[in-house]
């Protein structure tokens, strides 16, 4: 009796063992075959679709990026220089500023002003360009003033992938063209910052006590260049009259010409003069502004 049941209890498990529903792997490897190649097509197609983005980035950038290894410096197939100088000759000085190095040390009426009272904008022709170790470099061109041939150098640096030259303030004649033997954009910078900040006593040529010191420091930027020849231009705003303007201008700029002198630059090297308010900065009714037309500017000399 008890191997009966042991046979009945058998037979039963076998049977529902066999009866329960099995798995069937060769399916489900085929849905991850499947699954597997759509995941691939996709991974492919977007790394086609990136490859293709690259290609044309760089094609993008190739077309238009200029080539630094020379001196035509512009994506315009010119030199830079005379990118410039074409803007200098329309009065495009909005323009001209985003291709200057230095141009935060003016602001768009004193950028105005010095450029158009400048000599600049005769023919140039660029003939050589040099990298320095200081990552400037510098470009050489032939100058064509008055049917005389000449040579001048610009010197510039590459800002954010754009091609841009430094501007020489306190050479008012000609403040784009470099000397080696004048200080540096940024110490004439510091020059022209100083120079506004000169003041006297009211309705006098008497310089203030801050004023002096505004003069001691630009002594001691200007003493190691023993070579230098300065200008001081003294200019007031037009209230009152000509005449008065013109002998306040003139008593000013050899107020500082004389403390320069003073503190030792040797007088022969520094002349004074006055324009009265002949040569404003600033226009209009702006009593701020206006203000700002009394001032002494210090120039250095081209000689």
């Amino acid at each position: 009796m008890k191997k009966l049941l042991l046979l009945l209890t058998v037979t039963l498990f076998i049977s529902c063992f066999e009866s329960s529903p099995k798995k069937k792997p060769t399916q489900n490897l085929v849905e991850d075959k499947s699954q597997k190649s759509d995941l691939e097509k996709a991974v492919s197609k977007i790394r086609e679709n990136s490859s293709n983005d690259a290609k044309e980035d760089k094609e993008e950038t190739s077309k238009f990026k200029p080539n630094w290894s020379n001196p035509f410096m512009s994506p315009y197939g010119k030199p830079i220089i005379n990118i410039i100088r074409a803007y200098f000759l329309v009065g495009e000085f909005d323009l001209l500023k985003k291709f200057i190095v230095n141009s935060d040390c003016f602001d768009k009426n004193e950028f105005e002003y010095l450029l158009r009272n400048s000599s600049w904008g005769y023919k140039i022709d660029a003939t050589n360009m040099k990298w320095q170790k200081d990552s400037t470099f510098l470009m050489t061109a032939k100058s064509d003033i008055n049917q005389t041939i000449g040579m001048e150098q610009y010197l510039g640096k590459i800002v954010n992938d754009t091609a841009k030259i430094f501007l020489f303030s306190q050479n008012k004649e000609n403040p784009f063209v470099f000397n080696r033997k004048n200080p540096s954009a940024e110490v004439q910078c510091k020059i022209e910052s100083l120079a506004r900040t000169i003041d006297f006593d009211y309705n006098s040529s008497n310089l203030t006590s801050e004023s002096k010191k505004k003069l001691k420091l630009i002594n001691k930027l200007v003493s190691s260049y023993s070579n230098l020849n300065f200008l001081v231009n003294g200019h007031t705003s037009n209230e009152g009259t000509d005449s008065y303007n013109l002998k306040l201008s003139i008593d000013r700029a050899k107020a500082v010409r004389l403390y320069l002198i003073t503190l030792g630059i040797h007088e022969a090297k520094i002349n004074a003069n006055g324009f009265g308010s002949t040569s404003p900065i600033y226009s209009g009714s702006n009593i701020e502004l206006r203000s700002k037309n009394r001032r002494v500017e210090i120039s250095i000399l081209n000689k």
